[in-house]
């Protein structure tokens, strides 16, 4: 069976459906993101986590926020009052 399926065979559907789930998630993260940035502050929209078969993905040209970066955009958001929307 395998041979016939190829490389994607590599997976499961819980792999499949948990690379889906990660994707959805990036995706709500970067609208929030996008939504809460102040002007000229875009976010990179996300890219799909690769899939057994996918061909290598070029992201020499997408810069790569680090974790201090992250934190220090979060503490910003907090100090400004973005919230997540929760009561």
């Amino acid at each position: 069976m395998r041979s016939k399926a190829g490389p994607k065979a590599q997976w499961g559907d819980t792999e499949h459906l948990l690379a889906i789930i990660g994707d959805r998630l990036e995706a709500a993260n970067y609208l929030f993101a996008t939504a809460n940035a102040g002007k000229g502050k875009k976010p990179n929209k996300p890219e799909p986590l690769p899939r057994p078969g996918d061909k290598p993905r070029d992201t020499s040209k997408r810069s790569q926020l680090t974790s201090r970066e992250v934190a220090r955009r979060l503490v910003d958001m907090q100090r400004k009052g973005v919230t997540s929307g929760r009561s």
